[in-house]
Protein backbone atom coordinates (compact mmCIF):
# COMPACT_ATOMS: atom_id res chain seq x y z
CA UNK A 1 0.00 0.00 0.00
CA UNK A 2 1.24 3.49 -0.83
CA UNK A 3 2.16 5.75 2.04
CA UNK A 4 -0.23 8.52 2.93
CA UNK A 5 0.29 12.19 3.71
CA UNK A 6 -2.09 14.57 5.37
CA UNK A 7 -2.67 17.87 3.60
CA UNK A 8 -4.95 20.78 4.38
CA UNK A 9 -7.04 22.44 1.69
CA UNK A 10 -9.20 25.53 1.75
CA UNK A 11 -12.45 25.59 -0.20
CA UNK A 12 -15.15 28.23 -0.54
CA UNK A 13 -17.91 28.03 2.08
CA UNK A 14 -20.54 26.89 -0.41
CA UNK A 15 -18.31 24.00 -1.52
CA UNK A 16 -17.67 22.99 2.10
CA UNK A 17 -21.42 23.01 2.74
CA UNK A 18 -22.09 20.84 -0.32
CA UNK A 19 -19.36 18.45 0.78
CA UNK A 20 -20.86 18.19 4.27
CA UNK A 21 -24.33 17.62 2.79
CA UNK A 22 -22.99 14.76 0.68
CA UNK A 23 -21.51 13.18 3.82
CA UNK A 24 -24.75 13.67 5.76
CA UNK A 25 -26.73 12.02 2.93
CA UNK A 26 -24.41 9.03 3.18
CA UNK A 27 -22.80 9.47 -0.23
CA UNK A 28 -19.38 9.47 1.43
CA UNK A 29 -18.16 8.39 4.84
CA UNK A 30 -16.24 11.63 5.30
CA UNK A 31 -15.20 14.75 3.48
CA UNK A 32 -11.76 13.17 3.07
CA UNK A 33 -13.37 10.22 1.25
CA UNK A 34 -15.16 12.67 -1.05
CA UNK A 35 -11.88 14.42 -1.88
CA UNK A 36 -10.12 11.09 -2.47
CA UNK A 37 -12.92 10.00 -4.83
CA UNK A 38 -12.66 13.28 -6.73
CA UNK A 39 -8.88 12.93 -7.03
CA UNK A 40 -9.21 9.32 -8.18
CA UNK A 41 -11.64 10.39 -10.90
CA UNK A 42 -9.38 13.26 -11.92
CA UNK A 43 -6.39 10.93 -12.15
CA UNK A 44 -8.34 8.29 -14.08
CA UNK A 45 -9.32 10.81 -16.74
CA UNK A 46 -5.77 12.00 -17.33
CA UNK A 47 -6.49 15.57 -16.26
CA UNK A 48 -2.82 15.95 -15.41
CA UNK A 49 -1.64 15.13 -18.93
CA UNK A 50 -2.00 17.40 -21.95
CA UNK A 51 -4.57 16.18 -24.49
CA UNK A 52 -1.93 15.53 -27.16
CA UNK A 53 -4.26 13.70 -29.53
CA UNK A 54 -6.84 16.50 -29.31
CA UNK A 55 -4.18 19.11 -30.02
CA UNK A 56 -2.85 17.08 -32.93
CA UNK A 57 -6.35 16.72 -34.40
CA UNK A 58 -7.08 20.44 -34.03
CA UNK A 59 -3.73 21.34 -35.59
CA UNK A 60 -4.53 19.23 -38.65
CA UNK A 61 -8.06 20.63 -38.87
CA UNK A 62 -6.56 24.11 -38.94
CA UNK A 63 -4.10 23.20 -41.66
CA UNK A 64 -6.80 21.49 -43.70
CA UNK A 65 -9.11 24.51 -43.46
CA UNK A 66 -6.88 26.54 -45.77
CA UNK A 67 -5.00 29.79 -45.39
CA UNK A 68 -5.73 32.02 -42.44
CA UNK A 69 -7.34 35.42 -42.54
CA UNK A 70 -4.18 37.24 -41.45
CA UNK A 71 -0.77 37.11 -43.08
CA UNK A 72 1.26 37.47 -39.90
CA UNK A 73 1.23 38.28 -36.19
CA UNK A 74 1.44 42.04 -36.84
CA UNK A 75 -1.81 41.87 -38.82
CA UNK A 76 -3.48 39.98 -35.97
CA UNK A 77 -2.32 42.61 -33.47
CA UNK A 78 -3.54 45.45 -35.71
CA UNK A 79 -6.97 43.82 -35.94
CA UNK A 80 -7.07 43.44 -32.18
CA UNK A 81 -6.18 47.09 -31.70
CA UNK A 82 -8.83 48.12 -34.24
CA UNK A 83 -11.49 46.09 -32.39
CA UNK A 84 -10.41 47.49 -29.03
CA UNK A 85 -10.59 51.06 -30.33
CA UNK A 86 -14.06 50.53 -31.77
CA UNK A 87 -15.52 49.03 -28.57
Amino acid sequence: MASERTITITVPSDVAERMQSAVERGEFASQGDLVRAALDQWSAHGAHEPPVEDLRRLWHEGLDSGPGRFANADDIKAEGRRRLASS
